[in-house]
């Protein structure tokens, strides 16, 4: 999906830092507002572009609006701002100095993303990373926000968890559960749920059998994210009009000439 470059305006001030140690770090802080009132937007991402439009850096911004993303070296660059079911907005582009603090307001206008206008095609039942097709591309790109902010945090934050692990004998037609056994867990983790790599998962299947016990895998979402994934899978826009009035959401499947494993 092309990316909106119009109405968005930075107001910027260079801060160099006077500390008496050899900086290797420059930074980018600020906050997210609204370009009519002024006022600051709810959380979403900054994401720092090089000159070539390329993801360098990311960070969510608090519930004020307010982030701070480094840069991996001195340069020119943009930022683009990301809320969910929000279009996206990709600032001018501004030079970074070496060991410097840049204060940006990053002015966004906000409009909003007409699911609602999504139509249920039924012979588009396959494409191949959604980003292709217009209608899946459209709600891919809401949902790639949301799985976006889940791996990131993963990656920034401990979380508190809860897990219970059974064993579970089951009769003959696997139908009834004959006997179980399990146990209780508390414990803090960065990621509470993690699947296998996504090239692993596509070399190998999700299904593996290990012995006599079959292990079933299921996408996290880094997997979600990855190249291999959608890659390998067929994408199509769906609703449920009793069961989630209102909502549309994404479906997939293993693309046709993969087997179902």
């Amino acid at each position: 999906m092309a990316l909106a470059k119009t109405q968005v305006w930075l107001t910027a001030a260079a801060l160099v830092l006077c500390v008496p140690f050899n900086l290797t770090a420059q930074t980018v802080q600020g906050t997210v507002v609204d370009a009519t009132s002024n006022v600051p937007v709810g959380t979403g991402f900054v994401v720092l572009l090089n000159e070539h439009g390329v993801e360098v850096a990311r960070a969510l911004t608090s519930s004020e609006g307010q982030f701070d993303v480094a840069a991996p070296n001195s340069g020119v660059y943009h930022l683009r701002s990301e809320r969910i079911g929000y279009g996206a907005f990709v600032s001018d582009p501004f030079e970074l100095q070496s060991d410097t603090i840049l204060s940006l307001e990053l002015k966004v206008t906000a409009l909003p993303v007409r699911l609602d206008a999504v139509e249920v095609a039924g012979e588009d039942r396959c494409h191949v990373n959604p980003e292709r097709a217009l209608a899946t591309g459209l709600v891919w790109e809401e949902i790639r926000k949301a799985l976006a902010a889940t791996a990131w945090s993963g990656t920034q934050e401990l979380y508190r968890y809860r897990k219970y692990s059974y064993t579970r004998d089951l009769s003959a037609n696997r139908r009834r559960v004959t006997r179980e056994t399990g146990r209780t867990r508390e414990g803090v983790t960065a990621q509470p749920y993690m699947s296998l790599p996504a090239s692993q998962l596509a070399a190998g299947g999700y299904i593996i059998q290990r012995g006599n016990e079959n292990w079933y895998y299921v996408p996290d979402a880094r997997v979600l994210l990855d190249d291999a994934f959608l890659s390998t899978h067929c994408f199509h826009v769906v609703r449920d009009s009793v069961e989630h009035p209102g909502r549309v959401g994404l479906a997939f499947e293993p693309t046709p000439d993969r087997a179902v494993t």
